[in-house]
């Protein structure tokens, strides 16, 4: 969990991430990433910097889900 906070203002933003691996035979692996952005005040700040237009409105909130499979050669 990551909090960012402003002095003196009523503006802030807390994120939260939960991450799991689980190794398959073979080099392989499957992955899992859950996270979520709260913003309370102006801030727009995104779970991911991905995209240009993937932020929220200012003070929204913003979910996020990466699922995939690694393998290494």
């Amino acid at each position: 969990m990551l909090r960012l906070d402003f002095k003196g203002s009523p503006n802030r933003a807390t994120l939260a991430v939960l991450r799991g691996t689980y190794h398959l035979p073979k080099r392989t692996a499957a992955y899992v990433s859950v996270g979520h952005m709260r913003n309370d005040g102006a801030p727009a700040l995104a779970v991911s910097s991905g995209a240009a237009g993937s932020a929220p409105e200012p003070g929204g909130n913003q979910n996020s889900v990466i699922v995939g499979l690694r393998h290494a050669f």
